[in-house]
């Protein structure tokens, strides 16, 4: 998803919370908006900083902590930039697009930003930021985020513990395939997007985290597991932060399925071949050790 800067001191202005309020709201006007704004101000004249990744590998964590010192930029978080992979997870559920809109309201924003990165990728100079998790994790925190659009009445069973684990396996296990678009995010969205091949080096696994310089773009790459430790000295490196410090927030304690999000991780038993498909893709084996991923796997219940 594409947060807005409505309050840039730079294009068109909106005067009152309540009009910038009416204008999030609604398709048609936010898209009309965004038209103008990127004609009157190209994003790639603001030197835009993008946070830019899969969804639940802690893009709000580090927009949220970044959000806190004076950047002298705009700051976009989106999830796909590249149309075809944008609505996937409508295609997969039930619900219209007016229903989809309303509960990920700046989805479509990435297409703007995306057809101004495709025209302008070569005129300015963009910042990237990017992280990475254990894709089963990162697989069944996706899953639990939009349970609701592929199971009916998800939120009334789990509230009456009416969902067997069972149940939820096999939905997870039709929806997320070991070879499914998070294993080859990085070749389906990065490098369409912005020409760039995070699997030409090897990843620094002692560090954390990487910088890729392009003549077109700096991009930063962390893990979410060590962003605690690598964040102060990756943020100083590529922006020059100093005393970078990570705001996170536990958010699954505060929805109403961190119950059976929890039992899930600790009673589903997932297939051999789906754990070898996840842990074993390019993925996995350019971004962990082999130990770490077998400690990864240790965490799971595996079966045949």
């Amino acid at each position: 998803m594409v947060r807005l800067n409505t309050n840039s001191s730079v294009g068109p202005r909106l005067s009152t919370p309540s009009l910038r309020q009416t204008i999030k709201q609604s398709y048609i006007l936010s898209s009309l908006y965004q038209e103008l704004k990127s004609r009157i101000d190209p994003v790639y004249k603001r030197h835009p900083l993008i946070v830019y990744q899969m969804g639940k590998v802690g893009s709000e964590t580090i927009e949220r902590s970044l959000a806190s010192y004076d950047l002298g930029r705009p700051m976009y978080r989106v999830h796909s930039l590249v149309e075809e992979n944008m609505y996937l997870d409508l295609r997969a559920s039930n619900v219209t697009p007016r229903e989809y809109f309303k509960r990920s309201r700046h989805l479509f924003l990435g297409k703007y930003l995306a057809r101004e990165i495709a025209r302008d990728l070569h005129r300015g100079h963009w910042k990237v930021v990017t992280m990475v998790r254990d894709p089963v994790a990162q697989n069944i925190s996706s899953f639990f985020q939009i349970a609701d659009l592929l199971i009916p009445r998800f939120s009334e069973r789990t509230q009456a513990n009416a969902l067997p684990i069972s149940e939820l396996l096999d939905v997870f296990l039709q929806n997320y395939a070991p070879d499914g678009i998070y294993v080859n995010w990085f070749d389906v969205e990065m490098k369409p997007s912005f020409d760039v091949d995070v699997f030409e080096t090897p990843f620094p696994t002692n560090e954390g985290y990487a910088v890729y310089r392009e003549p077109h773009v700096d991009l930063l790459l962390l893990r979410l597991e060590d962003v605690d430790r690598c964040a102060p000295a990756a943020f100083r490196e590529f922006l020059g932060l100093d005393d970078f410090r990570v705001q996170r927030k536990n958010e699954a304690e505060y929805k109403t399925y961190h119950r059976l999000y929890k039992a899930f991780r600790e009673q589903a038993v997932f297939p051999r071949r789906y754990v070898d498909g996840v842990y074993g893709s390019k993925y996995a084996r350019h971004f962990y050790s082999d130990e770490e991923l077998a400690g990864f796997r240790a965490k799971l219940n595996v079966g045949d």
